[in-house]
C-alpha cells in the first residue's frame, strides 16, 4: 500500500496512508499501484524490477482496479472473527451473517457510513484551504470510521489514501520530518 518515505544518512522515516490493524504486515510500496494497474501488469513488473511475487492482499484477491470498482457490493467487517461480509446494495436483506455466524447489524454499519459524510467533507474543505495538518488528521480519522465498519476494496477508501498521501507530500515533499 502506498506510504510516504524519506531518507537521512542515518535512518529512513515512513508515514502510512492506511490504517495499520494489530499484527497485520506493514509493506512497502514499489509503485505499480493495484488501483492504476491490473494484477498482471502488476506482477510482471514488480518481478522484472525487483525479482519477488506480490503477495499483497490485493494480489492474492485480485482487486479490481479504480476505474472497475462500484459501489455496488460493500464488504462489512465482522468484529468477531475480523472476516468480511460482501453486501449487495441493490439487496432488500435487513440481515447479514458471517461465516462465522455472526450476525452483521447492516442497519447500524449503514447508519455509521452517513454519519462520515460531515467529516469528509470537513476534510476536502480544509484541503482546499490548504490547511493540510488539519486535512490529513480529518482524513486520517474518516479512514479509521471507515475501517470500523468496511473493508477494502471500495473507491472512497483509495479516494482519502490518496488526499491524506497528498496532504504529507505537499507538507513534507521529500524531506526529513
Amino acid at each position: 500500500f502506498p506510504t510516504r518515505r524519506s531518507s537521512d544518512l542515518d535512518y529512513v522515516v515512513v508515514q502510512a496512508i492506511k490504517n495499520i490493524f494489530a499484527g497485520e504486515e506493514i509493506r512497502e510500496n514499489y509503485g505499480p499501484i493495484f488501483f492504476h494497474s491490473a494484477r498482471d501488469d502488476r506482477q510482471s513488473r514488480l518481478s522484472k524490477q525487483y525479482w519477488f511475487d506480490c503477495q499483497c492482499k490485493a494480489c492474492v484477491e485480485n482487486w479490481p482496479t479504480m476505474h472497475e470498482m462500484t459501489q455496488d457490493v460493500l464488504n462489512f467487517r465482522c468484529h468477531e472473527c475480523g472476516g468480511n461480509v460482501p453486501f449487495h446494495t441493490s439487496s432488500n436483506m435487513p440481515q447479514l451473517k458471517c461465516s462465522c455466524g455472526q450476525n452483521i447489524n447492516l442497519f447500524k454499519g449503514l447508519k455509521d457510513l452517513s454519519d462520515t459524510e460531515l467529516l469528509a467533507e470537513s476534510a476536502n474543505t480544509e484541503l482546499q484551504a490548504n490547511r493540510l495538518e488539519k486535512a490529513q488528521d480529518l482524513y486520517t480519522d474518516y479512514l479509521k470510521k471507515l475501517d470500523a465498519v468496511l473493508a477494502p476494496p471500495y473507491p472512497d477508501y483509495y479516494k482519502i489514501q490518496q488526499s491524506i498521501w497528498k496532504c504529507i507530500w505537499m507538507r513534507f515533499g521529500n524531506r526529513v520530518i
